[in-house]
């Protein structure tokens, strides 16, 4: 019996695939040969190690994929418990072979590889349309004295400070003259935060003024942050297409792009 031979009778015997003489014959030859029943050990110990590890691995990429996606309501369906492996009548340990082992996890890793690349998409383009914000200065002619009145919550972003210039910015009353331009700033300090969800919500206040001075970048923002939040719904089609209809609009070609990439 040459070696392919050997791994091929040695992959059947564990996968319960020899019968009768077959399987009395290769049994006598195990008890007689010890550096065959170690063979068949290793192998039985290869085929344990192999399935274990595949098996952590994808619940790892599993439980990766449920936290990234954990505000959309697509099931993930759980993988059932490790069970021992059945017997033969015989009494002989019925496995799966390697190559079926390693096959299946292939298709799975595969599937979740394409899967993972569909929930990403939002995020990725998301990455690739943010360009961050530039928060303006706190001194705003150059004058030392000449102090911005969100001075605060400006320094508080420009440091990474997200949740102290959120807290600044959502203190500006509404009766304040620079409400609106507070909650274009106070949306981005959402985005910076991950907080898409709140952000959506902000700009769509600025959007709602329809305060000329803000309201087209709002409306862009406010675009990105339910892209994000993968809220691809009414409100996210309506901004798009608006701004797809709309020659004059300061993201019209942005929001091009971005419908030719969904």
């Amino acid at each position: 019996m040459d070696a392919q031979q050997q791994f091929d009778t040695i992959e059947a015997y564990l996968a319960g695939e020899l019968k009768g003489s077959a399987l009395a014959d290769f049994e006598q030859q195990v008890k007689a040969d010890t550096t065959l029943a170690a063979l068949v050990d290793e192998h039985h110990i290869a085929q344990d190690a192999i399935e274990l590890l595949i098996e952590s691995d994808l619940r790892k990429e599993l439980n990766l994929l449920r936290e990234k996606d954990s505000t959309r309501t697509t099931k993930v369906v759980e993988m059932p418990a490790r069970v021992a492996p059945a017997t033969t009548a015989s009494g002989t340990i019925k496995r799966r072979s390697l190559f079926s082992i390693l096959a299946a996890a292939a298709s799975v890793i595969l599937l979740i590889g394409f899967f993972g690349s569909q929930f990403d998409s939002s995020n990725n383009l998301f990455d690739e349309y943010y360009d961050g914000y530039q928060m303006p200065e706190s001194n705003r002619s150059g004058d030392a004295t000449d102090v911005h009145p969100f001075a605060i919550g400006f320094e508080a972003y420009k440091a990474g400070n997200y949740e102290e210039s959120i807290n600044f910015f959502k203190n500006i009353p509404m009766e304040d003259k620079g409400y609106r331009e507070a909650q274009l700033h106070l949306g981005h300090c959402y985005l910076h935060n991950e907080n898409y969800s709140a952000a959506s919500t902000t700009f769509g206040k600025v959007v709602e003024s329809q305060d000329i001075r803000f309201v087209e970048k709002a409306e862009w923002y406010q675009l990105l942050a339910l892209l994000a939040n993968k809220q691809q719904d009414a409100t996210f089609k309506t901004l798009l297409n608006k701004m797809i209809d709309d020659k004059g609009h300061s993201y019209h070609q942005k929001a091009q792009k971005l419908n030719a990439e969904l």
